[in-house]
């Protein structure tokens, strides 16, 4: 499976969610799956994979919803400047929810992948299993890296155009009320470039006592971009810093 997201450019945990049915590929990641360099089992084709994720092609006549088809356009033609959706689609509260997921997903997995590349040995908690007051966003890990034996990630991901200041200082505040100690990262994860420069300004400058980063990730390329450091738990003290990228 490993060798299979390598060839693709799908991440592993991104297939691995498919194959347990916990995630439905886009057309996009299905061109991907089904690509010559790919080399799909049993020479699997491109419009056997759309039909079975529901979507319509040229070849598959099976009816789907006229919403299906319309996202599924709009997928396969992300590169053009114009989009197959309506503006009603566009304005729909469940598909901007469904798109915040799916890039959730996809920014949970990339934080996955650079874990297993980097051999760090990682589990998930639950929120039952947790001292934290987490929300929908948060993702807790314990994790085996020198000093740090957990990390609480924040996604702060959104559709397009900015999350805003106040989302990212109701998270800082939030961390501020946590139980902290010096063996316990957290991370904001945004895939919004700007929101990203602006608080990068406050590199090892932010007065928390705590390992914190902030994490920009590129969800279409899927990829994380950059990772930068806002406090320490000692003040000047570097050294339990770890990076994903």
């Amino acid at each position: 499976m490993r060798n299979y997201a390598k060839d693709s450019g799908v991440s592993y945990n991104t297939i691995h969610m498919i194959e347990k049915g916990e995630l439905n590929p886009s057309p996009e990641i299905i061109k991907k799956l089904t690509s010559k360099q790919a080399s799909p089992q049993n020479g699997v084709t491109y419009e056997a994979v759309m039909s079975a994720a529901g979507y319509k092609t040229e070849n598959d006549e099976a009816m789907v919803s006229e919403e299906a088809l319309e996202l599924a356009k709009h997928m396969l033609e992300e590169e053009n400047e114009h989009s197959f959706l309506s503006p009603r689609v566009k304005q729909s509260r469940e598909y901007r929810e469904n798109e915040i997921r799916r890039i959730k997903t996809l920014a949970r997995g990339m934080v996955f992948d650079a874990l297993l590349e980097k051999g760090i040995d990682f589990g998930v908690n639950s929120r039952e299993e947790s001292s934290y007051r987490l929300r929908n966003n948060d993702m807790l890990l314990t994790i085996d890296h020198g000093d740090i034996k957990k990390w609480l990630l924040t996604f702060m991901c959104t559709t397009g155009g900015s999350y805003g200041g106040l989302f990212y200082h109701d998270t800082l505040g939030r961390y501020m009320t946590f139980e902290g100690g010096k063996d316990i990262k957290f991370s904001w994860v945004t895939n919004d470039p700007r929101a990203f420069a602006r608080y990068k300004g406050y590199e090892h400058k932010l007065l928390f006592r705590g390992e914190m980063s902030l994490i920009l990730v590129d969800t279409d390329a899927q990829k994380i971009v950059s990772e930068t450091y806002l406090s320490n738990y000692f003040l000047g003290d570097y050294s339990r810093e770890f990076y994903i990228v």
